[in-house]
């Protein structure tokens, strides 16, 4: 049995939870995404990202975290059915009625 370490409880969790594309350091000009949990996750002080600059167009990376947020819905993901999201909870909900209504 594998020992639960920081760094792997930490990426367990960014299955858990929505993700977000963001900027990266040059901003909307540069043609890349990064992808990160909409809540920030830290290992070590430092913030957990799930695809860092660089590596991703902006449409691959939002197709990607659409995908993702979606399966969290079909999955009836329990953080989200027990509000363990707190604040975020309330828009995920918004955010699951936009992709019913294909809007997202």
């Amino acid at each position: 049995m594998k020992k639960k370490t920081k760094f792997n409880a930490a990426l367990e969790k960014l299955n858990q939870v929505p993700w977000k594309t963001a900027t990266c350091a040059e901003g909307k000009k540069c043609w890349c995404r990064c992808i990160l949990p909409k809540d920030k996750i830290l290992f070590d002080k430092s913030e957990v990202y799930i695809i860092h600059a660089g590596v991703l167009y902006e449409i691959q990376a939002e197709h990607i975290v659409k995908l993702h947020n979606e399966s969290l819905i079909k999955k009836g993901n329990r953080q989200i059915k027990d509000k363990q999201l707190d604040d975020s909870f309330e828009e995920y909900k918004e955010y699951e009625k936009l992709i019913r209504k294909n809007k997202v």
